[in-house]
């Protein structure tokens, strides 16, 4: 965020007396920013606004709606300060000192003549989300859990300058991104983002109406295949090391459910998810077992970490199902799971049932057991623990 310094000039963006350039004295006990005008704006009114020599004082919040940086400060200055004349003209040459002096701050402001965005990279402190948030504008029911889960987000550090925007009007209303505010203020922690002013009442009909992207997308975008299947694994897995148990969770639980962010980090330390979706296909394509690879690779992945060797023996034994005898683990499993004529439906009790089955058949076959049923309860008075992979 720009910071408002004694000294440092300030251009006003619009209305009458846009164009007019005014320079910080310093800060109120209350926060509120004292000002005097430099050079009036294209208006030679009367207003107060205009007196030369007047002291003004107007709060923090209300003050960078209106204001923004000068091109150029005051010390050492060889040039005019910019103004905006609200006309068409030729973009105006900004000098490298200018640029590094923008980095410094935080920010980078791009006024364009031809469509009078104004576009700041800046520092949103809680207090200031409030403030946004509370003058109004038109927007969409606020979403509690996607609120929620971009709370999870700012607090475990995977929140990033992306390209995605916070639109204000040319009232300063907010429009565009009233959940990422939101966290913003609930999460009490000051977060980057890329905010765009003065957006035109007619540009809102076409925001937000492209594909929200996911974790399969976002990893294609880094070059991984059977994204489907190892975003699906890698969700599951960090599903059982946070919470001790594969789940699926429902929409009042959501707010756990891994980021995009998490779910790439997480396949790229784990190269042997790769191995496990390999694997997993083959059940699905070859052996005609019901339940996706990307689920089917969850437990996988886990045999893989005990015996890569003896995790291949597994589920070539599952996929052939020849010489099992009648007590196998691998028999019991392959007659819950293969072939369609058993009806299957992939709800999130019955994912979770069948990674935990499988991780009991693995455990059992490991240590040459003899199990003529397989079940797994969740609930009730025959409620077991999550099976841990041994």
């Amino acid at each position: 965020m720009a910071r408002i310094e004694p000294g440092t000039q300030w251009v006003l963006r619009r209305g009458v007396h846009s164009g007019t350039v005014i320079e910080v004295d310093g800060l109120t006990p209350a926060g509120s920013v004292k000002y005097h005008i430099v050079e009036k704006g294209r208006s030679t009114g009367t207003a107060s606004e205009d007196d030369d020599g007047r002291v003004h004082t107007k709060a923090a919040d209300q003050f960078l709606t209106l204001y923004q940086p000068a091109m150029y400060q005051k010390h050492g200055q060889t040039q005019r300060p910019f103004r905006q004349h609200n006309v068409p003209k030729e973009k105006p040459v900004v000098a490298e000192t200018t640029k590094r002096a923008a980095a410094r701050n935080g920010t980078e402001f791009h006024d364009q003549a031809d469509t009078g965005l104004a576009i700041s990279i800046m520092t949103i402190t809680p207090e200031m989300a409030r403030t946004w948030l509370d003058r109004g504008g038109a927007n969409r029911r606020l979403v509690e859990r996607r609120v929620a889960r971009l709370v999870m987000d700012i607090e475990r550090g995977e929140w990033r300058l992306t390209g995605d925007t916070i639109k204000l009007d040319e009232e300063g209303r907010v429009r565009d991104g009233q959940h990422r505010l939101e966290a913003i203020y609930r999460s009490n922690t000051p977060v980057q983002a890329l905010v765009v002013r003065n957006v035109t009442e007619s540009a809102f009909d076409v925001i937000d109406t492209g594909k929200t992207r996911n974790a399969s997308d976002v990893l294609a975008i880094h070059g991984h295949t059977s994204t489907v299947a190892k975003s699906a694994c890698a969700r599951g897995l960090l599903l059982i090391e946070r919470n001790g148990r594969y789940q699926t969770l429902g929409a009042n639980q959501a707010t756990a459910m891994p980021s995009n962010a998490s779910i790439l980090a997480y396949v790229e330390a784990h190269p042997e998810i790769s191995d496990a979706v390999n694997l997993a296909e083959s059940l699905r394509n070859t052996g005609g077992f019901v339940g996706g690879a990307g689920l089917w690779a969850i437990p996988i992945t886990l045999f893989l970490h005990v015996s890569p060797e003896q995790t291949k023996v597994f589920v070539d034994k599952l996929i052939e199902g020849a010489g099992l005898e009648r007590g196998s683990p691998i028999l019991r499993l392959r007659n819950m799971y293969q072939g369609r004529a058993r009806t299957w439906a992939a709800d999130n009790e019955n994912r979770e049932r069948l990674v935990a089955t499988a991780i009991k058949a693995w455990n059992a076959w490991r240590h040459d057991e003899e199990i003529y049923q397989l079940s797994w309860r969740n609930e009730g008075r025959g409620a077991e623990p999550f099976p841990t992979a041994e």
